[in-house]
């Protein structure tokens, strides 16, 4: 039986024609931003503009990924009272505190379909460089394990990062390598 964490992840994966959860877990396989980049992706031009900007990116010495999240999956999220309202601000918190790589999200529903492609083109030229430093793997693993902690485990990790607290090398240790961008440049 799948929580509900793990039956929203797999409409997410099911919805992008990715329903590849292994036996089992409870949490997705992969996560939403591990969109194959494929031929087609090479020849778009969104995936081209987000190959640009991760270059950009990359020569300014930022490390980050763009996450592409159905609208419905989103607006479940965004409940009050959802259970599962803090896991993306969680996986953010966790790569940003261990890896250095900055999170960002995109919305998409099946009448907008670009900011997937540009997600793509982004972590196609990006994941390279996160992996080199970080390790293979390292934002799948992060993003299962995100999925894995209890809800209030997930606040409580934020609430102490959010004033400072924390281990060394753990919550509010070091932010996410990105200064700060344009209104609207990532998330578009």
């Amino acid at each position: 039986m799948l929580t509900k964490t793990g039956t929203a992840v797999l409409l997410l994966f099911a919805a992008a024609g990715r329903a590849d959860a292994g036996p089992g877990t409870t949490g997705p396989a992969t996560r939403p931003g591990d969109a194959p980049a494929g031929a087609e992706a090479a020849a778009d031009p969104e995936a081209a503009a987000g190959r640009a900007k991760a270059r950009a990116d990359l020569a300014a010495g930022v490390l980050a990924e763009v996450v592409p999240i159905p609208e419905a999956l989103l607006l479940g999220w965004a409940r009050p009272g959802s259970g599962d309202s803090n896991l993306f601000d969680y996986y953010r918190a966790v790569v940003a505190d261990r890896y250095g790589v900055r999170t960002d999200w995109v919305m998409f529903h099946a009448g907008l379909a670009a900011p997937v492609a540009w997600a793509g083109g982004y972590n196609a030229e990006m994941g390279p460089a996160i992996e080199a430093r970080s390790g293979r793997g390292v934002m799948a693993r992060a993003w299962r394990e995100a999925c894995r902690t209890p809800s209030a485990t997930r606040a409580k990790y934020l609430d102490d990062r959010k004033r400072g607290v924390g281990p060394p090398g753990g919550p509010a240790a070091r932010g996410a390598t990105r200064p700060a961008d344009a209104p609207g440049a990532m998330n578009k």
